[in-house]
């Protein structure tokens, strides 16, 4: 298993934490939206960064992105209003809820950023591809490819790796997997040394 040492950045987006905007709902791609992956590819592409040395993407992809859309509102009309606390909210983001009282509720009307949805993930492939970075997409499954990536997968333009038995949210499921694809990713390609000085985050038993 590779070890790296590095700095992370938690980055306070637009609608989420203490972040406050003029106007939350503004989320086009432009401005920021709350798609990680689909910035993180934007970004990249645009030549914000001029000191970007590389980007790995987890499990988002143009094609199965864009299909998803059609039942945003029907997701989002089926989610409870609010939550009667913090753990209550937790819980129903694990196994789903029931709708509760309304104590803490949502910041952002996702309905009222529709407008935005499309332009997310609209070329999002040919984005990643042209990318002058190296480049890694972690997928939970090879059903997720479209056509562009697996033409790019083939002629060897990107890093591809697949961790089976998890679902989308690849780093909450199967955490320790990502974060060696990541350190191996970056050793290769020298971003950062590998490391044996490996912090221990819990006491040893």
């Amino acid at each position: 298993m590779s070890f790296v040492e590095c700095r992370v950045l938690a980055i306070d987006l637009r609608g989420h934490g203490d972040t406050v905007t003029k106007n939350d709902e503004d989320l086009s791609i432009d401005t920021l939206c709350s798609m990680g992956g689909a910035v993180a590819v934007h970004t990249a592409y645009a030549q914000y960064i001029p000191s970007l040395i590389g980007l790995a993407v987890i499990d988002v992809v143009e094609g199965t992105a864009l299909d998803s859309l059609s039942s945003m509102q029907n997701v989002l009309r089926c989610r409870p209003k609010g939550f009667k606390s913090v753990e209550e909210a937790i819980e129903w983001c694990v196994r789903s809820g029931q709708e509760p009282a309304h104590k803490y509720e949502w910041r952002i009307n996702l309905s009222k950023t529709q407008d935005f949805w499309n332009g997310w993930f609209e070329d999002l492939s040919m984005h990643f591809l042209e990318c002058s970075v190296p480049q890694l997409l972690l997928l939970a499954g090879i059903d997720r490819l479209d056509k562009a990536l697996t033409v790019g997968q083939m002629q060897g333009k990107f890093q591809m790796q697949v961790l089976p038995h998890c679902g989308h949210a690849v780093h909450e499921d199967v955490p320790d997997k990502v974060a060696e694809v990541i350190a191996t990713f970056m050793v290769r390609h020298k971003f950062a040394e590998e490391t044996s000085n490996f912090p221990r985050l819990f006491p040893a038993c």
